[in-house]
């Protein structure tokens, strides 16, 4: 691999790599490593200027997520589980330092916090993804599943009843959620189960000894609530997570019935006093799939979201945090642009 004459290195290097991730060109083989090679010494030197989020609008620890993310998906396109991976982004963590992954779907977002160091609860209502995850990591020959605790269970902000009615999209196994027969419209081609129901809350108390390091919520419509749950550990003697992140609500939503105002004046009601900081994140780079059998890009797939806490991705920012008010305010502006392209966004928040 050389850098054509006259060309960027930078440039060159990114669409490389962004023409196997983005068009799944060569998904039987691993990304070349002499890109990634260019764009780390890039990063070190831009250091000080703002690393390459500054100078092409993608920071380092995003490629090294997608280097994982693509690498995982080869494992599975090429059949051979044992293929190796690329080394996940570097992160210290205290001893026993945990994770939470509410709204696991197929596991990525789980196992990029257990190839980082961390002790992970991972919990899914969907059943078959929640196999899915269940068949990858009895494949793992490191020792990482060994950290790894999952929970079939729809979750949000109560556990009454015990069970609740669960729907799952036939198509996209990510996409499901606790239905709601009062204000929720069954899917067209959609499976529904009864499953366990656990507060949020609930869970993290069972399974978290003092605090966690990250709790990623992803839950399709439940988030806020389930946010509330946690928060209301707060007052019971567990300290809470140093990071959390849940998703914006749909864009055509945000437009059309003023949700956006509704929904952040929730939130902040929710979480002032505990969590000061935030970041608004792009989530459509993280989530595309090649079906095989249909021969097409999927923006449904993974339910990944990204790096998280300190490395996580402002949209407008990079790795730097902003008062949370501030980031709200800019919750409309990027709901446009959502519409207008396939672009969904997840809000980080930090601990004040």
């Amino acid at each position: 691999w050389s850098i054509p004459t006259r060309k960027c290195p930078i440039g060159y290097a990114l669409m490389r790599i962004l023409e196997h991730y983005l068009t799944f060109l060569t998904l039987d083989k691993l990304l070349p490593s002499e890109p990634f090679e260019v764009l780390e010494k890039a990063e070190a030197e831009l250091k000080p200027f703002g690393g390459l989020f500054a100078a092409v609008g993608i920071s380092w620890h995003q490629l090294q997520y997608i280097r994982l993310l693509y690498s995982l998906q080869n494992r599975h396109f090429s059949g051979e589980p044992q293929r190796p991976l690329a080394a996940a982004p570097a992160v210290e963590w205290h001893e026993g330092a945990t994770g939470l992954d509410l709204g696991a779907s197929q596991g990525v977002d789980a196992e990029m916090m257990l190839r980082q160091g961390l002790q992970v609860l991972a919990v899914e209502g969907n059943a078959v993804a929640l196999q899915y995850f269940r068949e990858r990591m009895a494949k793992e020959t490191s020792p990482i599943a060994s950290a790894l605790t999952m929970v079939h269970a729809a979750t949000g902000g109560c556990s009454v009843p015990a069970l609740v009615e669960f729907q799952v999209d036939d198509h996209h196994a990510e996409k499901s959620f606790i239905f709601d027969a009062r204000k929720d419209t069954p899917l067209v081609d959609a499976t529904m189960t009864r499953v366990p129901q656990k507060s949020c809350g609930a869970l993290y108390r069972q399974f978290v000894k003092h605090s966690a390091v990250y709790v990623k919520i992803d839950l399709e419509g439940t988030d806020l609530e389930c946010l509330g749950s946690l928060l209301r550990n707060g007052t019971s003697g567990w300290e809470l997570p140093r990071f959390v992140s849940i998703e914006v609500p749909p864009s055509g939503d945000v437009i059309l019935d003023g949700m956006s105002k509704r929904w952040e004046n929730e939130l902040l009601g929710s979480i002032s006093g505990s969590y000061c900081h935030a970041k608004l994140c792009r989530q459509h780079l993280y989530n595309l799939r090649w079906i095989p059998g249909l021969d097409l890009v999927s923006r449904y797939g993974w339910g990944a979201s990204g790096p998280f806490g300190d490395h996580a991705v402002d949209w407008r920012r990079g790795e730097s945090w902003a008062p949370v008010r501030q980031v709200l305010n800019e919750v409309l502006a990027a709901s446009i642009i959502a519409r207008m392209s396939h672009e969904w966004f997840d809000l980080h928040l930090r601990r004040c």
